[in-house]
């Protein structure tokens, strides 16, 4: 894993999606476009590669677009995966205190991978500008803040993880961290 601070919204240019080259074992990202031909194929290649699900997981980003067309390519996708998916809206996930915030983040996953589920993450922005009300470890001990908490344990799951995020710095530092399967792109809400 990349050991990097991670950016707020404020800290990085919102074009660095283009530039940014991703970092760790995947060299190249595809990026389709939904109801496009492309996002096609990538649906119908989905139940082959989930077929290696179990030692790495999938993950993919869906970037922009309005809710019923992220859910109508949710549905898409899980059609080919497993009938069940475990959605959260990531601002209900987010305590006052870290330790709130990382049990919840903890339970969405041991839950939902108890049941062979797919996870779907709506609206991950709110994790990169949340804040806790506690200040640094009085140990001194470097802590993962709770976007590099997060995208450890998406980078664990053994199974499919969506992700949706709006931010075009938000959607580069995932690719930095924990280099998506598959990036899934959506025309901006009007």
């Amino acid at each position: 894993m990349s050991q990097e601070p991670m950016p707020t919204g404020e800290e990085s240019n919102p074009n660095d999606t283009e530039k940014d080259a991703p970092t760790g074992s995947k060299a190249s990202i595809p990026v389709v476009t939904f109801n496009t031909q492309a996002f096609e194929e990538a649906v119908q290649a989905l139940p082959s590669i989930t077929e290696g699900v179990g030692e790495h997981g999938f993950m993919i980003v869906f970037h922009n677009g309005d809710r019923a067309a992220r859910q109508q390519a949710l549905s898409d996708l899980v059609e080919h995966a497993t009938p069940t998916v475990h959605q959260f809206q990531v601002p209900t996930l987010l305590g006052e205190r870290r330790i709130h915030t990382q049990n919840a983040l903890r339970k969405s996953f041991d839950h939902a991978s108890e049941e062979d589920a797919v996870l779907y993450f709506e609206n991950v922005d709110a994790l990169f500008t949340h804040t806790h009300t506690e200040g640094p470890d009085v140990n001194g001990e470097a802590e993962p803040t709770t976007v590099e908490y997060f995208l450890d344990r998406v980078s664990a799951y053994w199974g499919l993880v969506i992700l949706c995020v709006s931010h075009p710095t938000h959607e580069a530092a995932i690719r930095r961290y924990t280099p998506p399967d598959l990036v899934v792109t959506f025309d901006s809400p009007e």
